[in-house]
């Protein structure tokens, strides 16, 4: 299982998003082949504690049950060092997130959809965050996680606008930390 890897190698390097993570890969059930995709990438090695290395940790799963991951990132310097990170198994995108999700060809199977592009500090990032959701969210097949990072507070992060249309339809989080994941 995954998740005797994953507690014994990442959980004790993520920090606050280790257990909402951790709820994260419960809900995938070691799903053989899945598919991931990322908007944000890794910017700094082993920056566990501030970045999550999430693109390393999405490797690391489908390395484990096979699959693919798609990560999307506009910094060319935080692309080329994911890129040199990561397996074959995962792709690396330079390129802006919305684009790339509205080109996105498979997003009605994409199993697991992980937001984490603009820092959660910056004023337009949860409209950012809703725009990139708004490109994937009619064609996202029922059972797949939406997972937003960076909740600073309730009603300061990256996830404020997408929690609140989720909340709107009848959603409520599984998982709600540093980390907020629904299910579809």
């Amino acid at each position: 299982m995954f998740l005797q890897h994953f507690d014994k190698e990442i959980y004790p390097k993520l920090a606050r998003r280790a257990d909402t993570t951790r709820k994260i890969f419960e809900r995938l059930n070691d799903k053989k082949d899945a598919l991931i995709v990322e908007t944000g990438c890794i910017r700094q090695k082993d920056n566990w504690e501030w970045d999550g290395q999430s693109t390393l940790v999405w490797d690391a799963y489908v390395n484990f049950n096979g699959g693919r991951v798609f990560s999307v990132d506009l910094d060319p310097v935080a692309v080329t060092l994911a890129r040199g990170s990561v397996s074959d198994k995962t792709t690396v995108t330079l390129g802006d997130s919305i684009k790339f999700l509205w080109d996105f060809p498979e997003k009605d199977q994409i199993d697991l959809i992980y937001f984490d592009t603009l820092d959660a500090h910056l004023p337009e990032s949860p409209k950012h965050h809703l725009f990139e959701f708004i490109q994937v969210w009619s064609s996202l097949k029922k059972g797949c996680i939406i997972a937003v990072d960076d909740v600073l507070e309730p009603h300061r992060g990256k996830h404020v606008l997408i929690a609140h249309f989720l909340h709107e339809m009848g959603y409520q989080p599984f998982a709600d930390g540093y980390q907020l994941a629904w299910q579809k």
